[in-house]
């Protein structure tokens, strides 16, 4: 998919979803000069958030020291946030998503950082229902972008 759309646009797909987050700025909790992380429109966990460089690139091997630096930053407000919002440390499963080892060129892929908290609220977990789990289709009992703007107001402890 990625490579389809980057043969038709001459862009990354990521790439796009990050100029629209930056665009509309409700659901982003960080912006630097290379780096972002926002909670996606199409989140699927209520305190779910994507961490990624602003230009696309295929893997941590492809980044600049700026842009190193710039992501480790904005991997640190989100931690700092998620800790801070509950005043508790805040689990969460990360997966890092990066472009293939084939040996192939990947010019489609842009490397990112999807971070999952178990958690709807301060003591309720968020379980899988059978249509997430059987069929991969996601029911959200909150908006991303009210999610996003408790997250927005947590301003103690970040970096």
């Amino acid at each position: 998919m990625a490579g389809e759309h980057y043969a038709k646009h001459g862009s990354a797909l990521l790439q796009k979803h990050i100029e629209a987050e930056r665009g509309d700025g409700r659901r982003m909790l960080y912006e630097g000069p290379h780096a972002v992380a926002f909670v996606p429109v199409c989140a699927r966990y209520p305190y779910e958030v994507w961490v990624a460089p602003i230009r696309a690139v295929e893997s941590f091997a492809h980044l600049t020291d700026e842009v190193r630096a710039d992501l480790a930053r904005a991997l640190k407000t989100v931690l700092l946030k998620y800790d801070a919002l509950w005043q508790r440390p805040f689990p969460y499963l990360m997966a890092w998503y990066r472009a293939p080892t084939d040996g192939q060129p990947h010019p489609g892929w842009h490397m990112h950082a999807q971070l999952y908290p178990p958690y709807r609220t301060r003591e309720r977990l968020k379980y899988l229902a059978g249509t997430e789990l059987g069929a991969g289709f996601f029911a959200m009992d909150a908006l991303p972008e009210e999610k996003a703007a408790e997250l927005q107001q947590v301003r103690e402890g970040v970096a």
